[in-house]
This record gives structure tokens, sequence and C-alpha cells, in this order.
């Protein structure tokens, strides 16, 4: 089967986030470590179909 999740990584008000959309909401994810301790302060979300809506509308 295909790997069809994704990631990327967005810079809005000199603040660095981190996503990764999963297909299924129940799938194991590991928080980005090196990520997050390179870029202090950073942050990391999920997106799944559970809150794909809220992320869109996200202000």
């Amino acid at each position: 089967m295909f790997d069809l999740d994704s990631k990327t990584v967005e810079d809005a008000n000199d603040q660095l986030t981190a996503y990764e959309f999963k297909w299924n909401a129940r799938a194991k994810v590991k928080s980005p470590q090196l990520f997050l301790k390179t870029y202090p302060g950073s942050g990391f979300k999920i997106i799944s179909p559970d809150n794909l809506e809220d992320f869109l509308v996200e202000e």
C-alpha cells in the first residue's frame, strides 16, 4: 500500500509549525524531536480527517 501521509512546515508570524497530515486519525505518530530541539519555540500538529475542518478555518 502507498504511504499517502504528508508533512509540511509553516512559517507564520515568526513561528515555525510542523504539520503531519494523516488519513488514519488513530495512526501512531512520533513527535519530531530533532525539529523541536533545533527550532526552540516551534510547534507540531497532527492533522487528520477528525480535525481537518478546524485546521482549514483556523485564523
